[in-house]
């Protein structure tokens, strides 16, 4: 009996524990929520850009997945509307050899009318770090001044933080939370978030870019 009420109290507890700990999840989501959408609210609506970086997101079944169209509709939005005048398409490497993934943005966007002269795209690429990193090589390859950034609503926050350059402005497409599959997708894509700003934060870029290299390449 002693024995079966220590059991009692300690599982008491420990489901106490995990009842906080998610209760605390959920507020931090809520709170991180509206923060990304504050920011992605306070971004110029109406600008002018020389070029847009495209952060490369998801392939599906050998195709773009349904946030790269997104990212790469958002970006046709703003060409369409005349707020850039070019492209760059963000991705690269995947297990070890080089990933056709920029090329498939690339390809999309020419697809839907856009002149292949006015898109570039890198090869070499693998994480937010170094998709940044080789748009910088073209941008500056090129003399683009003013810049704008695409990707998901919880992806161009954390692109902003790592970038931390006021002058460039930070666009996303609209989140579209209709069912249930779209809200579990949504706790994910913001853990996902948490878990890179803490690697960006506790690690130098080289040190992150190797774990991230050797994880994609063994993984």
């Amino acid at each position: 009996m002693q024995k079966s009420g220590r059991l009692a109290r300690w599982l008491g507890r420990l489901s106490f524990l995990i009842l906080f700990l998610l209760a605390a999840d959920i507020i931090a989501m809520f709170i991180y929520y509206h923060m990304v959408k504050n920011f992605i609210a306070s971004q110029p609506q109406q600008f002018r850009a020389d070029v847009a970086v495209i952060f490369y997101g998801d392939t599906k079944d050998g195709e773009l997945g349904d946030d790269s169209r997104l990212r790469a509709d958002k970006g046709l939005e703003l060409y369409r509307s005349g707020s850039i005048s070019y492209f760059i398409c963000a991705g690269g490497y995947r297990n070890g050899q080089l990933s056709i993934r920029p090329h498939m943005m690339k390809e999309y966007l020419e697809d839907r009318d856009v002149d292949p002269a006015r898109i570039y795209y890198d090869s070499l690429s693998f994480n937010t770090i170094t998709n940044w990193e080789e748009a910088q090589k073209i941008i500056s390859r090129r003399g683009f001044q003013r810049i704008a950034v695409v990707s998901a609503p919880w992806h161009v926050y954390r692109i902003a933080k790592m970038i931390g350059d006021d002058s460039v402005i930070f666009s996303a497409y609209d989140c579209r939370l209709h069912t249930l599959i779209d809200y579990w997708e949504l706790v994910g894509d913001i853990h996902h978030e948490w878990i890179s700003l803490s690697l960006s934060a506790l690690l130098d870029n080289t040190t992150r870019n190797r774990l991230v290299g050797w994880i994609r390449e063994n993984i």
